[in-house]
């Protein structure tokens, strides 16, 4: 899923499976290689303004 992310730019990959998230950074974010995981509702919460 990563490499699909990276190759099309993503910001973001969206997913439930959280064992395959990277470790979290000091902020708390999970990026790998400026990619961010999120789950759903993480996400809906960004889209609406309410998370960055």
């Amino acid at each position: 899923m990563w490499a699909a992310a990276k190759a099309s730019g993503a910001q973001y990959v969206v997913s439930g499976n959280t064992r395959d998230y990277p470790s979290s950074q000091t902020d708390g974010r999970l990026i790998y290689e400026g990619i961010e995981y999120l789950g759903g509702d993480a996400f809906l919460a960004l889209l609406a303004g309410g998370v960055e």
